[in-house]
């Protein structure tokens, strides 16, 4: 593969960092790579350190197949066609975050890989569980797990090499997640076609929860009137219920976009579905990520948590990998 003059422009300056390095909280990397085409793309990554967890979320490619973006905060480009990163990139990613922490990890006590930042899994399984698995094999550093997020595209295909990744190590260290707004119309308006409806894929959820030994979490973000209410939790309940066991519930910061007119829900109403969950035997936690946190906007929603900011970053000099042939 060829490097093009945009990429030649940053070959001394092969990743960008959030100001402030390794002693903030929040870090976030864009990590030049080879183009695709001759169109230039950038890994887009973010680690968080939250008391003695450091969770690293990676970006899968240079956008997104999915149609959800009345619910994404960060407007990415919708395409059926987004530049893939291969299995490496996405181990560079990772690298690159505990490199720059190097030194500053004396006090954490577990590190987690999530696909959390841009783009949909499925779209491109076989890099995502191939990087899974190198990820996740390494004895040092130890990373405690993976998690990967999906909307259910290509569920048919992607879900079944999923469940044997999980299968081959122990229960728990290859995570799914699902972001799920509730049955029906609700889903459907905020996970629109070509992604298949809630009830299509919960079947397969199911499956993996009760094979895999760990459950699926099925991630719903809080927005307001729309998937905090009584009515949207019953519902969930319900359709969760017969398999309860193979579920857990987490209920997460909603973050809109800047011309959005979706709004967060309240403390109180989240504090609400969680009683009302926990009272139907369902296992639910909370994720909560504040809108400003250590000087930088934090986005979450629709499965994603990135930093927003694109300001004030710091070009390092590192050494790119060497070209491949």
């Amino acid at each position: 593969m060829k490097r093009d003059a945009e990429f030649e422009k940053h070959q001394n300056t092969a990743l960008e960092v959030v100001e402030g390095g390794p002693d903030r909280k929040i870090m976030r990397c864009l990590l030049p790579l080879l183009s695709d085409n001759g169109v230039p793309r950038a890994a887009d990554s973010a680690s968080f350190l939250v008391g003695d967890r450091l969770s690293i979320n990676i970006s899968v490619s240079a956008g997104c197949v999915g149609r959800c973006s009345e619910v994404c905060p960060s407007g990415l480009p919708k395409t059926l066609q987004p530049p893939m990163f291969s299995a490496e990139d996405m181990v560079n990613q990772v690298d690159e975050h505990l490199r720059l922490r190097k030194g500053k990890l004396d006090g954490v006590q577990m590190i987690d890989v999530g696909t959390f930042a841009d783009g949909e899994p499925a779209s491109n399984g076989d890099e995502v569980l191939s990087a899974a698995e190198q990820i996740l094999s390494r004895r040092l550093p130890y990373i405690h797990h993976i998690g990967i997020s999906t909307i259910g595209f290509q569920h048919e295909k992607f879900l079944p090499k999923f469940l044997a990744l999980a299968q081959s190590f122990d229960p728990g260290r290859v995570r799914l997640h699902y972001s799920f707004y509730g049955p029906g119309a609700v889903h459907e308006r905020f996970v629109p076609k070509p992604s298949p409806p809630a009830e299509e894929v919960l079947p397969s959820l199911a499956c993996i929860g009760r094979e895999s030994g760990f459950p699926v979490t099925m991630n719903i973000p809080m927005i307001a009137d729309q998937t905090d209410t009584v009515v949207n939790m019953a519902e969930t309940v319900n359709a969760l219920h017969p398999s309860r066991d193979a579920f857990r519930v987490k209920l997460s910061t909603f973050h809109p976009g800047e011309d959005d007119i979706l709004e967060p829900t309240s403390p109180e109403k989240v504090q609400q579905c969680v009683a009302y969950l926990q009272e139907s035997g369902l296992g639910v936690k909370v994720f909560t990520a504040d809108k400003q946190d250590d000087g930088q906007e934090v986005e979450a929603g629709c499965g994603r948590c990135n930093v927003k900011t694109r300001q004030n970053l710091v070009k390092l000099q590192l050494p790119l990998n060497d070209e491949p042939s």
